[in-house]
């Protein structure tokens, strides 16, 4: 899902699937986009990300269970464009730093991964935590991606901070 940059809380916002003429609104639901709108347990959205010229700001999504050794986890992604590549950042600690118009929330950076997202311009990713990792450690992650159509050639999702219990 791509949320306007110009989206309240309260706004229905609308998926349509690839290649559809918006003729028919279907899958409409209200989503809380708040300052740090919390999603499942130990996920906590920090906005707002870094649109492009239309408004249109990547979005960066998830749930599951955070115990290291027992549960799982997915990151879902929803990009600006299909099969788009970008980075992304991953910090133990939640930062807010002036970047490229926007703001960085996984800083300082102590990993990144490359990806590419998918023809529907998804990226969905499993993972559990492993019993080594302690309760209270904190991860904090954020897609950036190369656009003409960024403030400053870039654009970014919103951070997406994990708390394990």
């Amino acid at each position: 899902v791509v949320v306007a940059s110009t989206a309240t809380d309260g706004d229905v916002l609308v998926k349509h699937a690839t290649g559809s003429s918006h003729a028919n609104l279907s899958n409409a639901w209200p989503i809380d986009i708040g300052s740090a709108a919390t999603q499942s347990e130990g996920f906590t959205e920090l906005h707002p990300g870094l649109g492009d010229a239309s408004g249109a700001v990547p979005y960066l999504t998830g749930g599951g269970d955070l115990t290291p050794g027992t549960g799982g986890f997915f990151i879902e992604l929803d990009a600006l464009q299909p099969a788009a590549s970008g980075l992304l950042l991953v910090s133990l600690v939640q930062g807010a730093q002036p970047f490229k118009g926007g703001t960085l929330y996984a800083s300082p950076v102590a990993g990144q991964l490359g990806f590419g997202t998918d023809d529907e311009g998804q990226l969905i990713l499993d993972a559990a935590l492993p019993t080594g990792v302690a309760s209270g450690t904190t991860f904090v992650l954020q897609a950036w991606f190369a656009s003409s159509g960024g403030p400053q050639g870039f654009v970014a999702s919103n951070g997406l901070r994990l708390d394990v219990p």
